[in-house]
């Protein structure tokens, strides 16, 4: 996880699993948008099938891939869960989708949509632990504020 992508906007999933173990893949599943690693390729090109091409556009223009730790360029991290959660379900159970600008309603929904068929046709599929339950999504931005001070010289 990164501290705060350098990017203005966060579109989280929050979940009750941890989400280290397929935030790639929903990523790749919600936006046909990989990183550098290439996880998710499988994801990606059903993503491209079932998405209408101005969603696909607006993924692409608008999707940012930021360096993790390790220099790897992603669209996506693992994150913390809504305040309390972490109590419940561990610290990092949510996945954030970095963008840079704030989603319009319908893109939104479209990603909401996405990520409650990522049980049905992912988890089986890959054969992971458990089905993913999604207790909420979140928009975060990141608000950057400058204050000047003069001093004389």
């Amino acid at each position: 996880m990164v501290d705060f992508p350098d990017a203005p906007w966060l579109f989280v999933i929050d979940t009750k699993d941890y989400a280290g173990n397929f935030e790639r893949l929903l990523t790749a599943w919600i936006t046909g948008v990989l990183g550098e690693c290439g996880v998710g390729r499988e994801e990606r090109a059903a993503a491209r099938a079932a998405l209408s091409p101005k969603v696909q556009k607006w993924y692409a223009d608008h999707v940012v891939l930021c360096p993790d730790e390790h220099g790897c360029h992603r669209p996506t991290s693992i994150w913390q869960g809504p305040k309390g959660a972490e109590k419940k379900f561990g610290p990092y159970s949510s996945v954030a989708i970095f963008l840079d600008r704030k989603p319009p309603v319908s893109i939104i929904k479209v990603m909401k949509d996405r990520a409650g068929t990522f049980n049905q046709r992912v988890v089986r599929s890959k054969m992971l632990p458990e089905n993913i339950t999604i207790t909420g999504f979140r928009l975060i931005q990141r608000e950057i504020t400058v204050v000047e001070h003069t001093t004389e010289v």
